[in-house]
């Protein structure tokens, strides 16, 4: 079964046509893929799943996190589940939003605020 949007506003006919094909046909979307231009070049600096707070992220730390992890490690870059508070009742007060960083590969977490977050993205180029 497809989980429902939040938003209701992805089209899910590829990902309901593809759970038809069976146990051994897997596949997930990745949220971000970050890239900076370093020295004049663009470098993938990190992967990021990105969750709203409200999420049961378990299943996915079980199941999913480990993939993600095997897809940074062959780019060499980090990769990261952000868990955050951006959603339709915090849009107009972004003064507000939060933003949960795992590391998924040491499992250090922090928790920061827009700014903080930012700043987050632009330290990436440094791992």
């Amino acid at each position: 079964m497809v989980r429902p949007e939040y938003k209701n506003s992805r089209d899910l006919t590829f990902s309901k046509w593809h759970r038809t094909l069976g146990r051994n046909f897997y596949a997930m979307n990745l949220d971000w893929i970050e890239y900076h231009f370093i020295n004049n070049i663009l470098t993938i600096v990190g992967l990021i799943e990105d969750k709203d707070e409200r999420a049961n992220v378990s299943y996915w730390m079980e199941n999913k996190a480990p993939v993600l992890l095997q897809i940074s490690e062959k780019l060499n870059v980090p990769a990261y589940l952000v868990l955050h508070n951006c959603n339709q009742e915090t849009e107009l007060n972004p003064e507000i939003w939060r933003f949960n960083i795992v590391n998924l590969k040491t499992n250090n977490k922090e928790t920061v605020n827009k700014d903080g977050y930012k700043n987050f993205l632009v330290n990436l180029r440094r791992h």
